[in-house]
């Protein structure tokens, strides 16, 4: 087993913005390493994705 793992996920927020419903994509990025045999976070990235 390694000791780097790495966790990609897709969500949509959503929000009110001046009374009317807005959703955003976004990309999420979880870098885990293990030291002293527990995994720990290493990095967290969140990225707004273009529209279509």
């Amino acid at each position: 087993m390694g000791n780097t793992a790495i966790l990609l996920d897709k969500f949509t927020l959503l929000t009110e913005v001046g009374g009317k419903e807005v959703t955003n994509p976004f990309m999420v990025t979880e870098v885990y390493l293990t030291e002293d045999g527990k995994w720990k976070l290493g990095s967290l990235s969140f990225r707004k994705l273009l529209n279509p």
